[in-house]
């Protein structure tokens, strides 16, 4: 199957709704579908992913946090 439109519209591609579920149908119909009830590899990453940036936004905070509470040294001249 080809068209020169793209797939923003399909149904008016294939000369309405009807074309357009024929279309799927023989696509599909000696297809086999799988459904797998497991956490999906890219969700995992990215939660992943995320959590380490949280981690090391938190890290640089608290290294923020304990320079700023740090006493100040005098300068050698004694000002501050």
């Amino acid at each position: 199957m080809a068209s020169l439109r793209g797939h923003q519209e399909p149904a008016t591609s294939l000369r309405g709704k009807t074309h357009l579920v024929a279309a799927i149908d023989r696509l599909v119909h000696r297809a086999t579908i799988f459904e797998l009830n497991v956490e999906s590899y890219r969700r995992r990453t990215a939660i992943d992913h995320k959590r380490s940036r949280q981690r090391a936004a938190a890290s640089d905070g608290e290294a923020a946090d304990q320079t700023a509470g740090a006493p100040r040294r005098p300068l050698r001249n004694g000002a501050q």
